[in-house]
């Protein structure tokens, strides 16, 4: 028994040691709380031991890299101010996450900066009254509804009211921090075309590939690695014999050639429709409420096992027509290509930021 004392005392000498040290990885997320509710994008604060610190560590929101935004305040706490950290942030659930030497760290919170949203699902007519029931949405929760000035009862996220038929309906919505949004809603029978034709354009995420082919094309292993591994890429048949590297391959599969689409509102207060994209072999399918204007609905873009739901948003301008655009559509193809492939870290950031920039511009 004597002998083992000397391999004891070194032992909790080592535990001594290591609890003064902060540990092998000793991570805190200290700011924000978990569950909490923001009413302006918050700070992000960090404890990570010296050890911690000197290996590699990542930090993620969104599923977006913000390790760079982060500078030391003392010796073990980093903090990422919150006015930068804004274009990362979600108007609702925000996920922040903290992956270390001693393990991955996840804090999950909420961040409010407008007004309710605001979804008919029904409308009930009877000579000149008129029921609107739907849906009202806010993370911080629903302070009050009116519609054209009449208040709205409202049950949980649901809401109803009964006024005089009208042409314009006005919605004015106020979450329980004060944030105010007012959405107008037509009758469609009043305001819209029987068909109206709108054009899609993909210029910018044409050049947001090209970016990208430019910076990685002489990666053999990375063309390799994506020729098994993406989806799109496995359809390269498809697509044509394309003698290039796996990066143009998806480049080419990306490309969005201007293609025209379709919308018909159904009486009395439906739409449906179909975009063809078919470089992407893609169909959007669209059906959807149209008493709203604006008006929006998500849409699915399908092909193998390459599954988006991008948002339509559509509204009835000054002549009558339909207009509108698609909103989510580049950023969600190049989010689904990084997680099949397996670009570089560095590369994936550059990837979003060229995305970003990209605009699907529509025309009427």
């Amino acid at each position: 028994m004597k002998k083992r004392w000397p391999i004891l005392s070194v032992a909790l000498l080592m535990v001594a040691l290591l609890a003064g040290f902060g540990g092998f990885g000793n991570a805190r997320i200290a700011h924000p709380a978990e569950g909490a509710l923001y009413p302006t994008p918050p700070d992000i604060e960090i404890t990570l031991s010296h050890f911690a610190q000197a290996r590699p560590w990542r930090a993620e929101l969104n599923g977006m890299d913000i390790t760079a935004e982060f500078s030391p305040i003392d010796l073990r706490t980093l903090r990422a101010a919150g006015t930068d950290l804004a274009p990362y942030y979600f108007d609702g659930k925000n996920t922040f996450v903290l992956d270390t030497i001693g393990g991955v760290t996840t804090r999950v919170f909420y961040y409010d900066a407008v007004g309710p949203e605001i979804e008919v699902t029904n409308v009930e007519r009877e000579a000149d009254l008129l029921t609107i029931s739907g849906r009202a949405r806010d993370v911080s929760g629903i302070a009050s509804l009116h519609v054209n000035g009449v208040a709205a009862t409202l049950t949980g996220k649901r809401f109803s009211v009964s006024l005089a038929d009208d042409a314009l309906f006005t919605f004015t919505a106020v979450d329980r921090m004060g944030h105010v949004r007012e959405t107008q809603m037509a009758r469609p029978e009043l305001l819209l075309p029987r068909v109206s034709r709108l054009r899609l354009s993909g210029e910018g995420l044409s050049a947001a590939i090209d970016r990208i082919v430019e910076q990685v094309s002489e990666n053999l292993a990375l063309e390799e690695n994506l020729l098994a591994r993406n989806p799109i890429v496995d359809q390269r048949s498809e697509i044509g014999d394309l003698e290039v590297s796996a990066l143009r391959i998806v480049a080419r599969s990306l490309e969005i050639a201007p293609a025209d689409f379709t919308l018909v509102p159904m009486p009395p207060d439906r739409l449906s429709g179909e975009i063809v994209l078919p470089n992407l072999r893609a169909t959007f399918r669209v059906t959807g409420h149209l008493f709203a204007n604006p008006f929006s609905t998500l849409v699915t873009v399908e092909t193998g096992r390459l599954r988006l739901t991008p948002t339509i948003v559509l509204g009835v301008d000054g002549s009558g027509r339909l207009e509108g655009e698609i909103a989510g559509l580049g950023t969600r193809l190049l989010d689904e290509i990084l997680d099949y492939g397996s670009l570089p870290d560095d590369l994936k950031d550059t990837v979003r930021e060229a995305i970003r920039e990209t605009l699907l511009d529509v025309a009427a």
